[in-house]
């Protein structure tokens, strides 16, 4: 069955507020030594991608819409066919840079669906 654009996007939301919930309240230091953690937050930027390429196949004005979003969608795949080279310093700094902005950027995608 077809999913949706907003699904989608709700599903973006969601990962994203799991990776925020993990991470809030840590250090690179305690993320680099916690290895459930670590897994916990590269499954959820799997579905953060995955969610995001299926949003954009739906709806091409996505990729313009969300900042980067061909970026994330290409980091989904690192993670999951890179696994064993996967840099815990370069997942720390998109959690730091990246993450608050796709929050926004989904967060008013969604808006405008719903107006």
């Amino acid at each position: 069955m077809p999913r949706d654009l907003r699904t989608c996007l709700h599903d973006v939301m969601i990962a994203i507020g799991r990776i925020q919930e993990l991470t809030s309240q840590e250090t690179l230091e305690t993320y680099k030594a916690n290895w459930v953690m670590r897994a916990a937050v590269e499954r959820q930027f799997e579905i953060v991608g995955e969610a995001l390429r299926r949003s954009v196949q739906i709806d091409e004005s996505v990729c313009e819409q969300v900042s980067d979003a061909s970026k994330i969608i290409a980091f989904r795949n690192q993670v999951i066919h890179g696994y064993d080279v996967i840099d815990n310093d370069t997942v720390w700094g998109i959690i730091e840079r990246f993450v608050p902005t796709l929050l926004n950027d989904v967060t008013s995608l969604l808006q405008e669906l719903s107006d």
